[in-house]
């Protein structure tokens, strides 16, 4: 999830003076203002500003717009917490796992905010004092966003196994307290896989820049740039366990749960027939209570299982472009650079980075609205409030 803008690095060599650029997803700020090609500068020169991007206005506004969704998303995640708050009847889905999901969303939210769109703010209408605030939070901000995107497919996986087992025929809740531990192991393990983050980057500051909006940028630590482990670390084994794990394990769990709750949903529905014509020809009376529980409960299970295959396509597709937007950056693809500027970032990248950054945000944002509309439940509370 390129929460932060992609940035193609230039580093020029003072014993040959040649040039390299490398494309690297990191928290680079992008400027308004189009900069000189850095191969025709000298090294000196270099060092003296911090290297951006341009920042076109059809992109600000795209940001800012996806800015304010992403304010909303706040507003609708929070309002989803207090639903499931509220709903602890047996007979409805269990909710502690899309709970912490909610949560989730919530920070994804904020992260997308803090940095996004104040980088877009801060970048476009040139706020001093916000740039300054902007360089102070944005590492750990940043951080922060790797650590929910980490978590947020295991409460997917958690919530779909759950779903799993309350369609089936017995329907009964785990214990709550070992759900709460699962949660809480699962969070603390992504924090401390993420945690590294936090000093793999740096802000960097040019006191000799004229321009006070390129004396400040963040990128790689030293040792982030130079110990090979790293690399494998955070492409190689974050690739593995927040990708194709997830995706795996997500693909299998939610193609069986279609399957068996097919094969469910027609049983149950052919009982329920068969009783409701029985009763029709050989009673005046209305139907029986147990007939329309049956009913209720047949309804209930759909839209347990149309929610919860809506909420993670939506997830699995923003996982599937993000991947192909890793490996094209690992490879140095060179539709990633600009073919008239080496030193920057070409359209294409820019565009991919901002189009998955906000995907991610957007489904986080709006999981309120999947639930209503997959949900009979959630309208009904809805309505109700």
């Amino acid at each position: 999830f390129p929460l932060l803008k992609p940035y193609a690095t230039v580093t020029r060599s003072l014993i040959n003076n040649t040039v390299q650029a490398t494309v690297i997803p990191v928290v680079y700020g992008v400027r308004m203002d189009p900069f000189p090609d850095p191969t025709n500068e000298t090294a000196e020169e270099l060092l003296i500003c911090a290297v951006g991007e341009p920042y076109p206005l059809y992109r600000f506004v795209y940001i800012v717009v996806a800015g304010l969704i992403a304010i909303g998303g706040v507003g609708f995640n929070i309002l989803l917490i207090a639903l499931f708050a509220n709903r602890s009847c047996a007979t409805t889905p269990p909710t502690l796992y899309p709970s912490a999901l909610a949560v989730l969303d919530t920070l994804m939210c904020v992260c997308y905010v803090a940095i996004m769109f104040i980088d877009a703010i801060v970048s476009y209408l040139r706020i001093e004092s916000l740039y300054a605030l902007y360089y102070s939070y944005v590492i750990p901000v940043y951080t922060l966003s790797k650590f929910v995107q980490l978590a947020i497919p295991y409460m997917l996986i958690f919530a779909t196994l759950e779903r799993l087992v309350w369609i089936s025929a017995k329907r009964k809740n785990s214990d709550r307290g070992n759900r709460f531990a699962r949660i809480g192991v699962t969070l603390v393990l992504c924090a401390v896989v993420r945690l590294p983050t936090l000093w793999a980057l740096e802000k960097q500051e040019f006191p000799d820049c004229d321009d006070y909006f390129r004396s400040i940028t963040t990128g790689p630590s030293t040792w982030a740039r130079t110990e090979e482990w790293w690399e494998m670390f955070d492409f190689q084994f974050m690739t593995f366990v927040q990708t194709f794990i997830p995706f795996f394990i997500l693909v299998t769990l939610n193609a069986y749960m279609f399957s068996h709750s097919k094969n469910m949903l027609q049983h149950r529905s052919s009982k329920i027939i068969i009783s409701s014509l029985l009763f029709a020809v050989y009673s005046s009376r209305a139907l029986p209570a147990h007939v329309h529980g049956a009913q209720h409960a047949l309804t209930e299970v759909r839209s347990a299982i149309l929610t919860m295959l809506a909420i993670v396509t939506s997830y699995l597709l923003c996982n599937s472009l993000q991947l192909v937007l890793t490996l094209l950056e690992k490879s140095d693809s060179s539709l990633l650079l600009d073919p008239e500027n080496p030193g920057m970032s070409s359209v294409f990248h820019t565009s991919f980075g901002d189009l998955i950054s906000f995907l991610y945000t957007f489904t986080s944002a709006v999981r309120l609205f999947i639930y209503a509309i997959c949900n009979t439940e959630i309208r009904r509370d809805l309505r109700a409030m």
